[in-house]
């Protein structure tokens, strides 16, 4: 789960022009304005692969990297997991990304509809105040399906047809739910188990994106 963007998350927005969001990436239903654009799934997860691709470039050896290492997580194939970018990767390969903004056609669909779970909430009463991303899951603990839904992340309409996007908030948001999936901990466990590489959180979930934002540096004790 990531909540909405901190301060500091939003500082830095791209200007788009709204027709090069509509050719990367067909839209499959619009708002009566026409400006919000909603995306299949199969464009949504690969937006997100790409979005984290682009964050994790110059990961490996990073500060990240090493904190990454040292939590030990197992592998769900075996041996552990050693904080490099293709094991991150690969992670994000079994995950699908859906774009459940209000609008959307995946907003109404079912957690069962989406992960096979059972679950028969919809999507968009999953969402908590605030939210940017939520990861759901089916199965076992350390043999989990998940899926991610995705709310205040693709950003906004802005002046003359143009869209404001900020791009490393997002690399940051998927890489931030990837954790989630890898580890399999909800937010108390990452908290305390980052906190000695100077992860703090006094604002709520997002404080984890706003640590990967900064490379890990956080805070010194």
């Amino acid at each position: 789960m990531t909540s909405r963007p901190s301060a500091s998350f939003c500082s830095t927005l791209v200007l788009i022009p709204l027709l090069l969001i509509g050719a990367a990436y067909p839209v499959l239903a619009q708002d009566l304005n026409g400006k919000i654009q909603y995306y299949l799934e199969s464009q949504t997860t690969s937006m997100a692969r790409r979005l984290l691709d682009q964050r994790l470039m110059s990961f490996d050896g990073s500060k990240c990297a090493l904190a990454f290492r040292a939590q030990r997580w197992l592998k769900r194939d075996g041996g552990m997991f050693n904080g490099t970018a293709s094991e991150i990767r690969n992670e994000a390969l079994k995950v699908r990304f859906y774009d459940c903004r209000q609008g959307s056609a995946y907003a109404n669909w079912t957690l069962d509809q989406i992960i096979h779970n059972g679950e028969t909430i919809r999507a968009s009463e999953t969402r908590q105040y605030g939210e940017t991303a939520r990861r759901i899951w089916r199965g076992p603990l350390g043999a989990r399906t998940s899926a991610v839904l995705l709310w205040d992340f693709f950003g906004a309409p802005g002046p003359n047809d143009t869209w404001n996007v900020d791009i490393e908030g997002q690399q940051n948001t998927i890489l931030h739910e990837i954790v989630h999936v890898i580890s399999d901990w909800d937010h108390e466990i990452i908290f305390n188990r980052f906190y000695s590489y100077g992860l703090r959180h006094p604002d709520g979930s997002s404080d984890f994106t706003d640590w990967l934002r900064s490379k890990c540096q956080g805070v010194s004790n």
